[in-house]
């Protein structure tokens, strides 16, 4: 079910919008998490998984509220059309609501380095990665060279010294490849992400906590 995989770790919160390119954002370890965009709405997700809509925004997406969780939930991403989203929590643990969000598999199970603490969907909401704090990217979801893409592996930093913790990653538009972002600012570019520059030299008041892409 993993196209390919490497061993991961850190903790996951997030946003994601309704747009082309799907993106989870992590945010802090506050119990609440960020609110995922609609025209007409948005939705807030909480550690323990309860998730409330506002505006047109569904309300749950048939999700029990809260959920029956070994660690908490720290990210989401929503499917395109926002019909459905995905929660992922800090052991990797991955729940599909909605319509059209499959599930592609999780990180459960596995001997994890770190906690998992971001997450991305495809564009095309056939597949997603988990990204943990060490870097580690797993990659889920049925692979295919042509657009739309499924969630390839096109590497990842496990095993790499790193300054300081890894906190999300954002995918490109064609799904042929990923960003990752660490807590000081430093970007990392996978299979076709280009490296526009980062903050890794930049004095920080606060740590980095997520990335987005430009559209």
């Amino acid at each position: 079910m993993w196209s390919s995989f490497r061993s991961c770790l850190a903790r996951i919160v997030g946003l994601a919008t309704v747009s082309a390119a799907l993106v989870v954002a992590p945010v802090t370890t506050s119990p609440r998490a960020e609110a995922a965009a609609s025209p007409g709405g948005y939705w807030l997700m909480t550690a323990s998984g309860s998730i409330s809509g506002f505006g047109t925004a569904s309300p749950s997406f048939g999700l029990p509220s809260p959920l029956s969780l070994n660690r908490p939930i720290v990210g989401a991403a929503l499917t395109p059309g926002a019909r459905g989203m995905w929660l992922v929590g800090a052991d990797g643990g991955v729940f599909a609501a909605g319509g059209n969000a499959g599930f592609f598999g999780s990180a459960v199970g596995l001997r994890l380095a770190a906690p998992i603490v971001g997450m991305a969907p495809t564009p095309d909401g056939g597949g997603y990665w988990l990204v943990g704090a060490d870097g580690a990217v797993l990659a889920a979801g049925p692979h295919n060279p042509n657009p739309p893409a499924g969630a390839g592996f096109y590497g990842s930093l496990a095993g790499e010294h790193l300054n300081a913790r890894i906190v999300g990653m954002t995918a490109t538009p064609d799904a042929h490849g990923y960003w990752l972002v660490g807590a000081d600012g430093g970007v990392f570019s996978f299979g076709d992400a280009a490296f526009h520059g980062s903050a890794a030299a930049t004095p920080l008041a606060h740590p980095m906590v997520g990335m987005a892409t430009a559209g």
